[in-house]
């Protein structure tokens, strides 16, 4: 069957996501189940100025209003923190600390790859790092390293063992 959408009366795919304002969201909800405002308003336990306010534009409601009005709609309102900085950006911010978290590992330099070092990453990318360990240490030593570093930025982050190659300028050298 795959995904199947089909138009309702306002132009709205059933199928598909509906982003923008709240009188948006609330107006496609009450669309896709057929609902009056005064069904929804019912369902909800809310005045039916209150649906008529918000989808006039003329009250923004709290997230928490929004959520009632679209679970009695059937629907629920899927939010979550979406990255808007670069990794690189989320690296300077944090440089300090990841410096400590590298201070306290086995690594002695630590070199920036990747997009990041080119300045071509995004929000939506991640972090590369190069590392070279102290002399004798397996690289097993590090397997946790990426998960530290990335609970710390915020982003996707991948360590890998060795020289890049040509690149001079170093993220992190070890002291003494």
């Amino acid at each position: 069957m795959g995904d199947e959408t089909s138009t309702d009366s306002e132009g709205t795919e059933s199928g598909s996501a509906v982003t923008g304002t709240a009188a948006k969201l609330l107006s496609a909800a009450r669309a896709r189940r057929r609902l009056s405002q005064r069904e929804l308003a019912r369902l909800a336990g809310v005045p039916q100025s209150t649906v008529a306010t918000i989808e006039a534009g003329r009250r923004q409601p709290s997230v928490a209003m929004l959520e009632r009005l679209l679970r009695a709609a059937g629907f629920h309102l899927a939010t979550e923190l979406v990255n808007a900085l670069r990794p690189s950006e989320l690296l300077e911010r944090q440089r300090r600390n990841v410096t400590e978290v590298l201070a306290r590992s086995p690594v002695t330099r630590a070199w920036l790859t990747g997009p990041a070092a080119r300045g071509e990453d995004r929000p939506d990318s991640g972090l590369d790092l190069a590392v070279e360990l102290r002399p004798g240490t397996a690289a097993g030593a590090v397997a946790g390293l990426a998960g530290e570093l990335s609970g710390l930025l915020g982003c996707p982050v991948a360590v890998t063992t060795g020289d890049p190659g040509g690149a001079d300028d170093f993220f992190y050298t070890r002291s003494g």
